[in-house]
């Protein structure tokens, strides 16, 4: 393979959407192996995550369209 990886993928690379990939992924994990516990934290985590991203989105959208970007 000549030093290249596989799966070339990081989560600092792609930001806050990568970690809730990453955590809605495990969610559905820790849910299909039955325990059910550590699929709703994660499934928690996630939601927070999304919920911080859309905001912070919405605040760079708006800071944008004040400066006529």
């Amino acid at each position: 393979m000549s030093g290249r990886r596989f799966f070339n993928y990081s989560p600092i690379q792609y930001g806050m959407i990568g970690w809730i990939i990453i955590a809605a992924l495990l969610s559905v994990l820790f849910a299909i192996l039955g325990f059910t516990q550590i699929a709703r934290g994660f499934a928690a985590i996630a939601r927070i995550l999304f919920y911080i991203f859309l905001i912070l989105f919405i605040i760079a959208l708006i800071s944008g369209l004040g400066r006529g970007m």
